[in-house]
């Protein structure tokens, strides 16, 4: 409700933080596919981040969308971004719920390759 405050004030412009901030709220709520609205909102005002793109993977693998979360993964690592801890331990949380444990061990390997500290996912 926040955002449609912000959204209906002129004198006032909604920021990355807080849509990010909406976005964890999402996550924690369980209402993974309104955070997945609020991130395309976030490119109409502003450009999202990773943690945009993180709390969204994690609101998605928590519902259980696991191909959602792998389709973000996979935007946020194109656009330009760079992929974190919180980026690459909720991808690869979501393609093992997925059974998909190859998948896993690549994303574990670009982890790596990233020079992520693997023993912290």
């Amino acid at each position: 409700h926040l955002l449609q405050q912000i959204r209906g004030n002129p004198k006032l412009r909604a920021s990355v933080v807080s849509f990010n901030a909406a976005i964890s709220a999402c996550e924690k709520g369980g209402a993974w596919e309104f955070s997945l609205e609020l991130l395309r909102e976030i490119s109409l005002e502003t450009r999202p981040d990773i943690t945009s793109f993180n709390g969204a993977i994690s609101a998605a693998a928590s519902g259980r969308s696991w191909q959602v979360s792998l389709d973000l993964f996979r935007r946020a690592t194109g656009a330009d971004l760079v992929p974190d801890l919180v980026t690459y331990g909720a991808a690869v949380a979501a393609s093992e719920a997925a059974g998909r444990w190859t998948l896993a061990l690549q994303i574990l390997d670009d982890a790596k390759a990233a020079h992520i500290q693997l023993n912290d996912i």
